[in-house]
C-alpha cells in the first residue's frame, strides 16, 4: 500500500500538492539531538523527484509537552520558532545513497536543534 501512495506522489506533486512530513516520526523529546530519522520521508520524497526542504521546529514541546491537554498551561504565551533551511535536490539520489541524503538532512537540521538548545 505504501509503495502505491509513493508512486502516486510524482504526479501529485507534479500537480501542485505539497505534503509535511516528518522524519522522526514521533514525539520523543531529547534536548541534546534529534531522534534517528526513518527512511519514509526520503524515500516518499525521492519517489516523487521533489525536494527535501528542512525545517526545524523550536519551542513546541514547551508550548505542548508529550501528555499534555492544553498549550501554555505554564504561561500566558510561548515562543515557538520554525527554521528553514534550504532545500535540497532529491533527483540524484538512489535506493542506495537514500542513507546520505537521509543524514545530509540529519546533520543539517540536528546542527540547528543543538545550537538553540544550548
Amino acid at each position: 500500500k505504501v509503495i502505491r501512495i509513493y508512486k502516486r506522489a510524482k504526479s501529485r506533486f507534479e500537480h501542485g500538492e505539497r505534503c509535511a512530513l516528518s522524519p522522526e516520526g514521533g514525539r520523543i523529546y531529547d534536548k541534546n539531538r534529534l531522534s534517528p530519522f526513518k527512511a519514509g520521508p526520503f524515500l516518499f520524497a525521492m519517489s516523487a523527484d521533489a525536494p527535501v526542504v528542512p525545517l526545524v521546529i523550536l519551542g513546541a514541546y514547551e508550548a505542548l509537552p508529550k501528555g499534555g491537554i492544553l498549550f501554555n498551561t505554564h504561561a500566558w504565551s510561548h515562543t515557538i520558532r520554525i527554521k528553514i533551511l534550504k532545500p535540497i535536490e532529491t533527483s540524484a539520489y538512489t535506493e542506495e545513497t537514500r542513507k546520505d541524503l537521509q543524514k545530509l538532512v540529519y546533520d543539517q537540521m540536528n546542527a540547528i536543534w543543538e545550537m538553540q538548545n544550548r
